[in-house]
């Protein structure tokens, strides 16, 4: 379905909703250029979450809101309708994983999301169409060097080597959430939910990579000493993984990361940094 809304608010879009799901009290919980997310209310008066994409959220996300719906609420937030460019989900009103790395449990906190996205995954059905890694990996490879700081470019070149190498090693590939991280996984007061995938299709492990780089604006965790390769093996034995190929993966995905943020004008130093403390665990595996 098209959405031709550029700039602005959906007005059209949010009086649609409600009027196609008998929706009520609307309130603007949150803005992002991905989409609008409003609180609501059903007939029956319980308070829900109503998600809008914008034009460049649908081309983003739109794939994980399928996954999401695939998901049935099992390790994931429920999704109650999704149509039309929107997303009507259930609420949760708990806080979410930060919670826990705050209060200096960030392997607990690691350890939850890696089970969550591994519970959303056993489902009796076909997943929806969903990208496939290696398109996600395009956008790396095709990166002009050249726009990674100096400093750092040596190792970003190995780290985009290692990431070709991961690519063509042969694995199973599953439905992926394609962006974990701790605050992507909510609580309802009683368990956790994942929430907002980007949909992606590729081997399992490669799922847990951004949990080595994030939290992203916590240096003092995510670079701590044997960080990397504690996590790596808590992981690996939880899930069965090789710790280095989870340590791989970690590497690749952190090269991507920092092309991503260079591109949208950040400088890629948080994980471009994390490159060099990933590649030295990576040795003592």
């Amino acid at each position: 379905m098209p959405i031709t809304e550029k700039t602005g608010e959906p007005v059209d879009r949010l009086a649609k909703c409600c009027a196609d799901w008998s929706l009520a009290n609307q309130e603007l919980h949150s803005q992002s250029p991905l989409a609008y997310l409003y609180k609501v209310t059903l007939p029956d008066g319980r308070l829900v979450m109503l998600k809008i994409f914008t034009p460049y959220g649908y081309e983003d996300e739109w794939n994980g809101a399928r996954l999401l719906q695939w998901y049935q609420g099992k390790g994931a937030v429920k999704v109650l309708a999704l149509e039309n460019g929107a997303l009507l989900m259930e609420h949760l009103g708990g806080g979410d994983l930060m919670e826990l790395c705050d209060r200096g449990r960030s392997d607990e906190a690691a350890l939850i999301a890696a089970s969550l996205v591994g519970q959303a995954r056993t489902q009796d059905r076909p997943p929806p169409e969903l990208k496939i890694i290696d398109q996600r990996f395009e956008f790396l490879f095709t990166f002009s060097k050249h726009d990674i700081p100096e400093g750092h470019r040596e190792i970003y070149l190995k780290a985009v080597q290692l990431a070709k190498k991961m690519l063509a090693k042969p694995a199973p590939h599953v439905p992926l959430h394609g962006d974990l991280h701790f605050r992507n996984v909510l609580s309802d007061g009683k368990t956790w939910r994942l929430i907002d995938p980007k949909g992606l299709i590729g081997p399992p492990a490669y799922d847990l990579a951004n949990l080595f780089i994030n939290p992203w604006d916590r240096p003092d965790i995510v670079l701590a000493e044997h960080r990397p390769e504690r996590l790596a093996r808590l992981l690996g034995r939880h899930t069965g993984h090789e710790p280095a190929d989870l340590i791989s993966w970690a590497i690749a995905h952190a090269a991507i990361a920092a092309t991503w943020n260079i591109s949208n004008g950040g400088t890629g130093r948080h994980p471009l940094t994390a490159l060099g403390h990933l590649f030295r665990a990576q040795t003592k595996l």
